[in-house]
C-alpha cells in the first residue's frame, strides 16, 4: 500500500503543478519559501508562465527543483488566461513526472510540515466533495455538465485539495475534447469535470470524502473562498484561524493576501522552529505596464484594482516610454466617500506627492521620463468599509491612458 511505502521512504517524490501570471508572482515567492521550509516529499515543481513574464523571476528566489514551461509553446491558448489555466490543468499529465501530483495556485501557503501521506489513505488519494447548494456553486454546474454531457451529482472543487492522476487525465482526454474548455459556454470548472469523471470512471483511485460529514481529513484551510458567500475578507484572520490544517489557501485578488501570507509564514516558523529561519521577501515586484494600448483593464490585470475598478490599497508598477509624457488616471469618488476622506500617496522614483481626494472626479497626472524605467507606487488610505462586503473602498478607476505633456483634447489645433 502507498501508506506503507511512504513510511519506508519519506523522500518519495511528489511533483507539483502550478500556473501563474505576472501579478501573482509576488504571492508565488511566498509559496516557494513555504514549500522549501515545510514540504517533505519534493519532486519537481512544474510552473507555467508566459515568456514575457520571465524577467520577473529574476527578482525572486526560486527553488532548485523548479521546471519552467512556457504558455507560448502550447497550441490553442488565447487571451483569456483564466480559460488557459483550466486547459493546462487538463493536459498537465504530459508535463509532470510522477504518477500522482499536487495542483496548487500561487496563493497557497504551507504552514506546517506536509507530506504525501497527508493526501492519501492507503493507496487512494483523498478527493473532497459536497452536495450542490447555493448560487455561487451552481454557477459551475451547468457548464461542467454540458462539457461532460452528463449530470454531475456533487460539487467536486470546494476543498482546494487537488491531487491528480496521470491515468485519469489520459482517459478523460480520450473520452472528450478538453480543448473545448477554451471557448465553451457557460463556463465550466476543470476540477468539477475531473472530479466527476474520476468519481464515475476511476472510483477506486480515490477516497471520496463528503465535506458536509467529515472535513477534518482535508489538509487545506480556505481563507476567503468559503461557503456560502465564497468571498470572506476577514482582516483579522491569522495562523491560529486555520486550526490543524497544514496549508492555507488565500484569494489572490484580495489586497491583503500578500500581507497575510507574510504574517502566516513568520508565525508558522516560530511555531515550528521556535525562530524565524528565513525572513519572507516583501519587497515590491515591479510589473510592467505596456503603454501602446493602455487601459483600465491593464491596471486591473497587474492587481492595482478589482474587476469593478475599485482601487486596491497599494500598487507598484513600471513603465518605459520613448518620449517624455504623462500617465493619466481618472478616479471617481462616490458621494458617500466624500465624508470618509480618501488619501493618496504617489511615489515616482524618489519623489513623493500626497493628495486628498475631496472631489467626486479626480484626474491624476504622473510625469514619465523617456528611455528609463519609470517606477510608480500608489498607496491609498482612509476611505470606508464596503457596506455589503469585506473590501475597503477608496476610489474607482474609470480611465487610464498615456498622453503628451499638456495635451488638451478641447484645444483647437
Amino acid at each position: 500500500m502507498l501508506a506503507g511505502r511512504i513510511a519506508m521512504n519519506i523522500k518519495q517524490p511528489f511533483d507539483l503543478f502550478i500556473i501563474t501570471c505576472g501579478r501573482d508572482i509576488k504571492l508565488l515567492r511566498h509559496f516557494f519559501l513555504s514549500y522549501e521550509l515545510f514540504f517533505r516529499n519534493p519532486g519537481k515543481i512544474h510552473l507555467f508562465i508566459w515568456k514575457k513574464e520571465e524577467h520577473l523571476f529574476d527578482q525572486i528566489n526560486r527553488p532548485g527543483n523548479l521546471v519552467i514551461h512556457y504558455k507560448d509553446a502550447v497550441e490553442g491558448l488565447g487571451e483569456d488566461d483564466f480559460r488557459n489555466q483550466m486547459y493546462l490543468k487538463l493536459i498537465s499529465d504530459q508535463y509532470v513526472e510522477t504518477n500522482w501530483y499536487w495542483v496548487v495556485d500561487s496563493d497557497y501557503l504551507i504552514c506546517s510540515p506536509l507530506g504525501i501521506e497527508d493526501f492519501f489513505h492507503d493507496d487512494s488519494a483523498y478527493w473532497f466533495f459536497r452536495p450542490w447548494s447555493g448560487l455561487p456553486e451552481q454557477s459551475w454546474r451547468t457548464g461542467s455538465e454540458r462539457f461532460l454531457g452528463k449530470e454531475i451529482p456533487y460539487l467536486f472543487m470546494d476543498a482546494q485539495s487537488y491531487v491528480l492522476n496521470r491515468e485519469v487525465l489520459r482517459d478523460l482526454r480520450a473520452s472528450c475534447d478538453v480543448s473545448r474548455i477554451l471557448s465553451c459556454k457557460p463556463l465550466p470548472s476543470e476540477f468539477v469535470i475531473y472530479g466527476a469523471f474520476a468519481y464515475s470512471q476511476h472510483h477506486e483511485k480515490y477516497r471520496w470524502v463528503n465535506l458536509d460529514r467529515d472535513a477534518t481529513l482535508c489538509a487545506a484551510y480556505v481563507v476567503n473562498q468559503r461557503p456560502p458567500t465564497y468571498c470572506e475578507l476577514d482582516e483579522g484572520v491569522n495562523l491560529s484561524s486555520i486550526g490543524s490544517a497544514k496549508y492555507a489557501v488565500l484569494w489572490s485578488h484580495w489586497d491583503k493576501s500578500e500581507q497575510k501570507m507574510v504574517e502566516f509564514l513568520i508565525d508558522a516558523q516560530i511555531r515550528e522552529f521556535g525562530e524565524v529561519r528565513v525572513e519572507p521577501d516583501a519587497q515590491p515586484l515591479y510589473l510592467e505596464l505596456q503603454t501602446s494600448s493602455l487601459s483600465r483593464d491593464d491596471f486591473i490585470a497587474i492587481g492595482g484594482a478589482y474587476s469593478d475598478g475599485w482601487v486596491k490599497a497599494e500598487s507598484v508598477f513600471r513603465l518605459t516610454v520613448l518620449m517624455p509624457c504623462e500617465l493619466v488616471l481618472k478616479l471617481k469618488v462616490p458621494l458617500c466617500l466624500l465624508h470618509n476622506t480618501t488619501r493618496l500617496s504617489l511615489q515616482t522614483d524618489a519623489t513623493v506627492r500626497n493628495f486628498t481626494l475631496t472631489r467626486r472626479n479626480h484626474i491624476l497626472r504622473i510625469p514619465l521620463k523617456s528611455d528609463v524605467d519609470n517606477i510608480v507606487r500608489l498607496h491609498f488610505s482612509g476611505g470606508m468599509p464596503e457596506p455589503d462586503g469585506g473590501r475597503r473602498l477608496y476610489a474607482q478607476l474609470t480611465q487610464m491612458f498615456v498622453q503628451p505633456y499638456g495635451w488638451n483634447p478641447l484645444r483647437r489645433t
